[in-house]
């Protein structure tokens, strides 16, 4: 039975997460251990960025890569990509600095003046208040006094007059160019959308525990000298391809089936553990595998020991991280003693 789109996607993800960088791994825990709720953008003259929050944390990584890891955990659900805000960008170079400059409405000049004005009603005449303080309140037009508001003149607001061909108005045409590479960007403006993160405290929690107890079963195997891949696939007779975290060959070579899997199971209660063992029992089926060694953080009951061991599946409860070199060392003894 093929594999939905959905199920390969899932699979690719948790592949990847298992690869994490030191990069991730620092960028994770520092949104863990300060408590950090949800990753909001700041608007930059190159749009929307996240930079603040790792800045003066040592932490050597790209614009693009930061986005690039928000967008990778959002799919794994650590993160919930949630809509913030949208800006226009220059359809050109896609800055976000802008220059807005007024044009005159009659002849596209830049050469404006503005300011509050007055309209003389005997006459119609409208200048700006400082050109009638100027002339003493005498219009220039009538010639007559200007002399009690709302009787022989009002206030109209702001004007724009263009210096250039003496149009006056009060409205102007507003342009905006892009203060980077000139272009006009109000005509064909680029909308750019940000997104903030809101951070799933369990889910970021359980993971970095799982990735932790990784880099411990790597260190063990490279301890004992055992022949291992990471994230090893075994099609099954099903025709549907398996992931195994770590495939081990004791005395076998890479090229034959594994000799031992293991599976880490990152739970939090009794019911998850046993679902996830049944799903490990049909993948280890399903690919002839001959021995799983199950690490986990719960732990199990007598009942679920038993579905184990009635499934050749050793399960292993870990407190201590030290503990998984003695449970994967034991294993290992008891396997060659058995070949």
């Amino acid at each position: 039975m093929p594999l939905k789109r959905s199920d390969q996607s899932g699979r690719e993800v948790q592949k990847e997460l298992s690869l994490l960088s030191p990069t991730e791994w620092n960028f994770l825990k520092i949104i863990h251990d300060e408590k950090i709720s949800e990753i909001k953008p700041r608007i930059t003259n190159y749009g929307f960025s996240y930079r603040h929050i790792i800045e003066g944390r040592g932490l050597d990584i790209s614009d693009e890569e930061l986005n690039s890891i928000l967008k990778k955990y959002s799919v794994a659900g650590i993160f919930r990509e949630k809509y913030y805000d949208s800006i226009i960008i220059c359809p050109e170079c896609n800055s976000a600095l802008f220059d807005i400059r007024y044009h005159c409405e009659a002849c596209g000049s830049t050469n404006i003046s503005y300011g509050e004005a007055l309209e003389h009603l005997t006459c119609g005449y409208v200048d700006f208040i400082k050109s009638f303080a100027e002339k003493d309140y005498i219009c220039p037009k009538c010639g007559k006094r200007l002399r009690a508001i709302g009787v022989d003149y009002r206030k109209v607001g702001r004007v724009y007059r263009c210096t250039e061909c003496g149009f006056s108005s009060t409205s102007i045409e507003t342009r905006i160019y892009c203060a980077r590479c000139g272009s006009r960007v109000d005509e064909n403006p680029k909308i750019l959308h940000g997104y903030s993160y809101v951070v799933s405290e369990e889910k970021l929690r359980k993971f970095l525990e799982s990735r932790n107890i990784v880099m411990q079963v790597e260190d063990s195997l490279n301890r004992l000298a055992l022949t291992y891949k990471m994230n090893y696939t075994i099609k099954g007779e099903s025709g549907i391809s398996h992931v195994w975290p770590f495939a081990i060959w004791i005395e076998n070579l890479p090229s034959a089936s594994p000799d031992l899997t293991i599976e880490i199971l990152p739970v939090s209660n009794i019911e998850e553990l046993t679902s996830m063992i049944m799903k490990t029992a049909i993948k280890k089926a399903d690919t002839t595998v001959s021995n799983a060694l199950l690490l986990t953080q719960v732990k199990p009951d007598k009942t679920t020991c038993k579905v184990g061991d009635s499934l050749n599946i050793e399960i292993k409860y870990i407190q201590h991280a030290q503990e998984i070199f003695n449970h994967i060392s034991e294993t290992v003894q008891r396997l060659k003693r058995s070949q």
